[in-house]
C-alpha cells in the first residue's frame, strides 16, 4: 500500500498541491481504509448531471455530480455511477446533503473495462482549503483528513474516459457545526427580523 500524507510543508515534495496550504489529507492506494459506510443509490435512469444516495440505514443524502449525464447501473452485483450515453466520465464530484460533512471516503475508480487513465483527485476541507492529488493511476483509493481535517467534497477529473465507478463509501460522518462567527451572524439576523416585525406591528397599531 501506499501512503501519502500532505502538508504545507511536504507537499511540494510529493504529489500536486493546489488551493490553500491548512489541508491535511491522507491519501492511500487500498480499500482498507477507515470509511466505513455503504451508499445506496437510487435508481437512476439518466438524463441529467447528478445520481442521488443515501448512507446506508440512514436519511443522509449523498450527491455526485458529473459533466456528463450519469446514472446508475448494476454490474456484478456493484452499483456503478456510468455515463447515461456512451461518452465516458472525465469529471465526478462525490458529497453529502448540506448540514453534513465527513472524515474519509473510499471508492473504486478501476474502469470495469480494464482501462485505467490517469485521474486528479481533489479534496474540499471544512475551512475552505483544497487540496490535490495528481497522477493516480485508478484502482482503489482511501483517504482520511488528519489531525482531525474534515472533508466537504472529493472532485475527480481525468485525463482519458472511462466507463464507471463504484463500491462509494463514506466515514466520520457528522452534522456541520457553524463557526461562532456564522452563529453571531444568524443571532443579528433573527434580531433585525424581530425588530423590523416589531416595528411592522407599532406602525399597524398607530394607523
Amino acid at each position: 500500500m501506499r501512503k501519502l500524507l500532505l502538508t504545507a510543508a511536504l507537499g511540494a515534495l510529493t504529489l500536486g498541491l493546489a488551493g490553500g496550504a491548512s489541508a491535511a489529507i491522507v491519501f492511500e492506494t487500498g480499500a482498507d481504509g477507515p470509511a466505513n459506510k455503504n451508499v445506496d443509490w437510487n435508481q437512476e435512469a439518466g438524463g441529467d448531471l447528478f445520481v442521488n444516495g443515501f448512507i446506508n440505514n440512514t436519511t443522509i443524502g449523498v450527491i455526485v455530480e458529473g459533466e456528463e449525464d450519469i446514472k446508475t447501473s448494476s454490474q456484478g452485483g456493484v452499483v456503478w455511477i456510468v455515463p447515461t450515453l456512451d461518452t465516458g466520465l472525465t469529471f465526478l464530484k462525490f458529497s453529502l446533503a448540506p448540514g453534513y460533512d465527513f472524515g474519509a471516503f473510499e471508492v473504486d475508480l478501476k474502469d470495469p473495462t480494464g482501462n485505467n487513465p490517469t485521474w486528479s483527485v481533489t479534496f474540499e476541507t471544512d475551512n475552505g482549503a483544497t487540496q490535490t492529488f495528481n497522477n493516480f493511476n485508478g484502482g482503489f483509493i482511501s483517504a482520511y483528513g488528519d489531525a482531525g481535517e474534515r472533508i466537504k467534497s472529493v472532485e475527480f477529473r481525468t485525463n482519458g474516459d472511462i466507463t464507471g465507478v463504484g463500491q462509494v463509501r463514506f466515514g466520520d460522518i457528522a452534522a456541520v457545526v457553524p463557526e461562532p462567527g456564522t452563529w453571531a451572524l444568524m443571532i443579528l439576523g433573527f434580531g433585525g427580523a424581530g425588530a423590523m416585525l416589531r416595528r411592522r406591528r407599532t406602525v399597524l397599531q398607530a394607523s
